[in-house]
């Protein structure tokens, strides 16, 4: 198109009217840069229909695809960046649950439960490693392979850095059966990894820091010589988000990425003179692929100096970034952008180039002789029949108060309103449509419905507490609030439990202590002398209590809990349910508080319940996670933020969002599938709330994340279809300093 002459006007105008048809044959034979190039042309060409293409199959492709699929289903995609499509193929049922560690050759290193595999997407082979301890593969979310898994001379290599200043690894080699496991220690240099797996160089396991250091392992190496970090090494790159790692044409490139994309850097590392990082301002025809499975590099004429994430646009659009415009691209009719805002990234993906098109032979495929099977994975649950809610959002203004703006997410209309009654005071607490509301002093407190403005008042705090849960609607006779306190800890060895119901002139207060079996009942109206109520651990509860109805034929009776267990382990994410509280300790177990007749905390079904625990993360290299706890249409449900943890939760440290369903029948904790397209999980700071039906424009079967990370007002979405994350500004034409989230709540 740059040799076109145009003599006339007239000429001009014809091609401008070019008709569809053809424009639309042209555009199907171009892709890249050339694409692009053509619908800059002129405004009509730029208004024409994206081509229909159709991939045969992505293994017939020379270039890299993004494999990615949600961990849902057994729906999977490829995405050709090349031609800005998209093919949908299928994976075994059995590998829903298997998570991707790691991407190169054609292969992928995924994990299920404690079983490592290698899996071969185009010809659905898979390659048996040995099992692997549980703790230590959830800690190994950093690994790569050497070459081929065929190959006799195969590697795997983990490490892991829970301690900044020792460093944790593991090899395994072609034909070996078990995981060993080396500690190294740094000398005291802090090494954090980075987001980004380690890369096979020369003969040894490069590993990058998130601040640019390298620690290198070099198998062919004995004793502690095999490990040692280059300490010189620093990236001159504040608030590094992303950090990935990638052999270039014979060297090593580090991407930085900054906090949603405000800023993409390359750096070669230079191994003249003094070793450094030097920055690339151009990478010619080399075009990069970056995730944090693996990045790999290739040359090509029509899209070089670029860099692709696994990142999409609305549309549905690859997004790649340009050095040469420092701006985010697509190959479709959208404008650049500076950031990734508005944007979704894929969780379970990889980029993926075929090598061979061949079926492997049996002796291929056997890393040591005695094969075992996989487990298959368990199967999905729906969410049904949510309320016929949806959320809005209130912000209080921190220099006045009283002075409060009421949104909702999926509407841009807004409203700033005064509540005189909630002045000076903070939202703990959203439950049953209601909020709990404490002023600032941890003094004065109520409970307030937002939508009819209708006010309970409570009694005066005793003190200051921890946690908060309501048991069932303030509307109910016995409803119950009640408030934990874990700061009067006396060398870790007591809890205070806080409640009175609606309409009460004092709080109660119950004191454990795994000190004594004895727990001391007060009210904080005066001194005198408290009755005691023992806590102990018998099989026999009270005959007057209440159990669940479990629809067993033998009805079994709950646990009491030992004082020394409830003490050693926080309770937390609690939610109320059918007039009771629940909640977990260590994330884990599952605890009933009951209060009829009389104050009980228990297990829930010892011997039986007490194994009722969350699945392990599926998601590798979990090192921390965020967990909420929420009733709904007369279910209990558990959603789990899993992060790879370095020193703070940050929502680009996420590798997987998880929803369970507590099921009494079964006794277990049954995973969600799909939440239905009109239902959608909130999860506001340390509360969940489901909402459905209502929302017009929001986009279903999605949890959202609003302030649920430090200093971060942005809002996250999880999209269960095609298992990515979205972010963006909440209401970005209203200027929101000063203001800071308050509260959620459902109408």
């Amino acid at each position: 198109m740059a040799k076109c002459r145009f003599s006339t006007a007239e000429q001009v105008v014809q091609w401008c009217n070019l008709p569809g048809d053809v424009l639309t044959i042209v555009l199907s034979h171009l892709f890249g840069k050339d694409y692009a190039n053509l619908l800059a042309v002129c405004r009509s060409w730029r208004s024409a229909p994206p081509p229909l293409r159709s991939i045969s199959n992505p293994s017939a492709s020379p270039y890299p695809s993004l494999f990615h699929f949600s961990g849902n289903n057994s729906k999977c995609k490829f995405y050709d960046p090349f031609y800005n499509d998209t093919y949908v193929a299928q994976i075994p049922d059995e590998l829903i649950d298997a998570r991707i560690f790691f991407s190169n050759y054609g292969w992928l290193l995924m994990c299920q439960d404690t079983r490592l595999f290698f899996f071969h997407p185009f010809t659905n082979q898979r390659i048996d490693l040995p099992n692997i301890q549980r703790h230590t593969l959830e800690e190994y979310g950093r690994m790569c392979f050497s070459t081929p898994p065929t190959s006799p001379n195969c590697m795997v290599f983990g490490i892991l850095d829970d301690s900044p200043t020792v460093s944790d690894v593991t090899i395994i080699h072609r034909g070996e059966s078990s995981w060993p496991n080396v500690r190294y220690k740094t000398n005291n240099v802090r090494f954090y990894t980075s987001h980004g797996n380690p890369v096979f160089y020369k003969g040894a396991f490069y590993c990058l820091g998130i601040d640019g250091k390298l620690g290198i392992f070099d198998p062919s190496k004995r004793g502690r010589r095999c490990w040692k970090i280059i300490v010189k090494l620093k990236h001159p790159c504040d608030s590094i988000q992303e950090n990935f790692l990638v052999e270039s044409n014979g060297e090593l490139i580090s991407i930085c990425m900054g906090h949603i994309g405000e800023y993409v850097r390359v750096f070669r590392l230079n191994y003249h003179y003094e070793i450094r990082w030097e920055e690339v301002q151009n990478l010619g025809d080399e075009m990069i692929f970056a995730s944090r499975t693996g990045s790999m590099c290739m040359r090509t004429h029509s899209m070089g100096n670029t860099i692709y994430f696994p990142n999409f646009d609305n549309g549905g659009n690859g997004l790649f970034y340009s050095l040469a415009s420092r701006k985010f691209h697509s190959l479709g009719v959208a404008l650049p952008r500076k950031d990734l805002y508005n944007t979704k990234r894929m969780l379970h993906c990889a980029w993926i180039t075929p090598t061979a098109l061949e079926v492997y032979r049996d002796d291929e495929l056997r890393w040591f002789p005695n094969r075992e099977n996989f487990i298959p994975s368990s199967g999905r649950v729906t969410v049904v029949g949510a309320p016929h809610t949806h959320p809005s959002f209130v912000l209080t203004n921190l220099e006045h108060s009283n002075n409060q703006l009421v949104f909702n997410m999926f509407n841009t209309s807004h409203n700033a309103k005064r509540i005189l009654e909630v002045r000076q005071m903070r939202t703990v607490k959203c439950a049953f449509g209601w909020l709990f509301q404490v002023d600032w002093g941890y003094s004065d407190c109520l409970l307030i419905n937002p939508q009819s403005m209708e006010k309970i008042h409570l009694p005066r705090l005793p003190k200051i507490f921890d946690k908060c849960a309501i048991s069932s609607s303030p509307k109910d006779p016995s409803c119950i609030v009640l408030l934990i306190d874990y700061y009067s800890f006396e060398n870790g060895s007591r809890v205070d439990f806080i409640y009175c119901r609606p309409g009460e002139s004092e709080w109660t207060i119950v004191t454990v202590s795994s000190s004594s079996d004895e727990s001391q009942n007060s009210t904080d109206s005066d001194n005198e002398e408290d009755e005691e109520e023992e806590v102990n651990s018998s099989s026999d509860e009270s005959e007057n209590s209440t159990d669940l109805d479990y629809d067993d034929e033998e009805e079994e009776e709950d646990e009491e809990i030992e004082p020394k267990i409830l003490t050693k382990g926080r309770i937390a994410h609690l939610t109320g349910y059918q007039g009771k509280i629940y909640g977990l300790i260590a994330r884990s177990n599952l605890v009933k508080i009951d209060f009829d007749p009389i104050f009980q905390v228990k297990f829930v079904k010892r011997g039986v319940w007490v194994r009722v625990k969350l699945p392990l993360a599926t998601s590798l290299g979990t090192v921390d996670n965020k967990i909420y706890m929420v009733e709904s249409c007369d279910e209990i449900f558990v959603v789990r933020i899993n992060l790879r943890g370095e020193c703070t939760e940050n929502a680009s440290k996420i590798t997987e969002v998880e929803v369970f369903k507590l099921s009494l029948t079964r006794k277990i904790w049954e995973k969600v599938g799909c939440l239905g397209e009109n239902i959608a999980f909130f999860c506001y700071g340390d509360s969940c709330c489901v909402a459905s039906s209502c929302m017009e424009k929001g986009k279903g079967n999605c949890i959202y994340f609003i302030d649920s990370f430090p200093d971060d007002e942005n809002v996250y979405a999880f999209d269960f279809e095609d298992g990515s994350i979205s972010v963006s500004l909440p209401f970005p034409e209203v200027d929101m300093n000063g203001f800071e989230w308050t509260a959620l709540t459902l109408s």
